[in-house]
């Protein structure tokens, strides 16, 4: 089965839709194709459950570029799992036989698909349990089975058994300002421990440590799960990177201010091995507390700790 999965962004999101892809290539055998950001293209192409990418650069002449390239092959099944106006229009000219999207799709994109994935019945939905509910649609459970898989890469030996750190959010308000303070903390509690910063911009600290590396700008995103999956615990806002390490089911440590941890948490909520840590507004959230679930975080995983 050829199936060409549309969700161009954003990390979060894309991670999700890899972990309901992941369930249809392992069940179904399906060769998958994705539709991705360019700046998000790196763990698309990363991903195991993934066979070929489509990649889309933000302008007029990207989306028609986009448009060529999925003209160019034939699908079983297009999936839409973005739901707006651009991914709705590639749906309806992509040479399917079935053109499958959300029931919560807006800017009429809704009007290409021939068959749309039912909301989950709960009030507040996780925004991944919405993207399993198109696994039905394929006659498989809506639930997810086993790690995501990414295709290996080196980790330095500096960062084997590290504290990772991501500053960074989509938006200002969800990104707590006291990851300084924390990092000070961490080195005080773990002088042996490797502490690293993670994301897309640099970030100019004071922090001097033997152990502290400053990785802000300098780690692309295919190299994240290995390092993800070497480390003892991730500590992140609601962000692309926390998602992503829910998805490799290692512990996450997870800042949260003015979203819902029902809908945008690690997932699942239930696993211990997910803390969500939430504060409005998130600046009052101390470091402390954020401290003390690192610990804890830590402890559950002893063969990391030596």
């Amino acid at each position: 089965m050829r199936i060409l999965i549309i969700k161009p962004s954003s990390l979060g999101d894309i991670i999700h839709g890899l972990q309901m892809a992941d369930v249809l290539k392992k069940n179904l055998n399906a060769h998958i194709t994705w539709v991705a950001r360019d700046c998000f293209a790196p763990i698309v192409r990363a991903c195991e459950a993934v066979d070929n990418i489509i990649v889309f650069e933000r302008s007029c002449w990207g989306f028609w570029k986009v448009m060529r390239a999925i003209r160019a092959e034939t699908f079983d099944v297009v999936l839409d799992l973005q739901g707006l106006a651009r991914t709705g229009l590639w749906t309806f000219f992509a040479r399917a036989k079935d053109k499958y999207g959300r029931s919560d799709a807006r800017e009429l994109s809704g009007l290409f698909y021939s068959k749309k994935a039912a909301l989950p019945s709960s009030e507040v939905p996780h925004a991944l349990d919405i993207l399993l509910n198109f696994l039905p649609l394929f006659g498989q459970n809506p639930e997810v089975q086993v790690p995501l898989a990414f295709k290996p890469t080196p980790v330095a030996p500096e960062l084997m058994k590290a504290i990772l750190l991501f500053p960074e959010s989509r938006r200002q308000e969800k990104e707590w300002p006291h990851f300084e303070a924390l990092t000070e903390a961490l080195i005080a509690h773990f002088p042996q421990t490797p502490i690293a910063w993670l994301g897309n911009v640099y970030k100019p600290t004071q922090l001097s440590s033997a152990h502290f590396f400053n990785l802000m700008g300098e780690t692309g995103l295919e190299l994240l799960p290995s390092l993800m999956q070497t480390s003892v615990c991730v500590v992140a806002n609601d962000s692309g990177p926390m998602h992503l390490a829910a998805a490799l089911q290692m512990p996450v440590v997870a800042l949260f201010g003015p979203t819902d941890e029902r809908r945008f948490g690690p997932y699942p909520l239930s696993e211990k091995r997910n803390t969500v840590l939430s504060c409005q507004p998130l600046a009052k959230l101390p470091v402390k507390r954020v401290l003390e679930a690192i610990v804890e975080c830590i402890q559950k995983r002893p063969i990391y700790t030596s």
